[in-house]
């Protein structure tokens, strides 16, 4: 039987193939305490070009919608996600000369106007702090300071942020998880 590729990895892929930024949303299901992807495909599968590679993902999976932001990014949605999260306006963020991108995406978690959206709507956030530092200069560090900005936002400036050095055109992918456990929702932001 052919291996299944989760698609919220597939996406990752494609867009940086074509060398663009996004943020998808998708929404896993949790089985057994573990998250477990809904969104699957069997290869083989298209990965370029990106039109052609997200048309026929949003024909297998009707729900996700891409949007097209020219040079710098793509947005890929899955329309059955609560995406309110991304919503949450905050009033400033910033970060200055962060090493990983793991960091910069767990650091939204302590934002006041985050805690408190969290805590009213009994969310928890899985935390991804990864201890491998890329070789110094092999990538930009991670520098944001925006006001009056959504989460949403703020993942796109941190992913607009984080850059190869040697490859310019080479964009960061960002992804918005979540799901339900145990009577909360478990939300994850990741950065690729």
């Amino acid at each position: 039987m052919p291996r299944k590729i989760q698609i919220v990895l597939l996406i990752a892929l494609i867009c940086s193939s074509s060398n663009r930024a996004q943020g998808p949303s998708a929404t896993p299901a949790l089985d057994r305490t573990q998250i477990t992807e809904n969104y699957v495909l069997t290869p083989p599968v298209a990965i370029e070009p990106l039109d052609r590679a997200l048309t026929d993902i949003t024909r297998k999976y009707p729900n996700f919608k891409w949007i097209d932001y020219g040079d710098d990014a793509v947005r890929v949605v899955d329309g059955l996600a609560r995406t309110d999260m991304l919503n949450v306006r905050v009033r400033g963020f910033r970060l200055q000369g962060i090493t990983t991108p793991e960091l910069a995406a767990s650091s939204i978690w302590s934002i006041p106007e985050v805690e408190n959206f969290a805590a009213t709507h009994h969310i928890n956030f899985v935390a991804i702090v990864s201890g491998m530092v890329p070789p110094d200069g092999m990538y930009t560090r991670i520098s944001v300071d925006v006001h009056d900005a959504t989460v949403a936002e703020i993942m796109d400036k941190i992913s607009q942020s984080y850059r190869r050095t040697d490859d310019p055109s080479w964009h960061s992918v960002w992804i918005y998880h979540e799901c339900e456990s145990r009577g909360k929702r478990v939300v994850e932001l990741k950065i690729y």
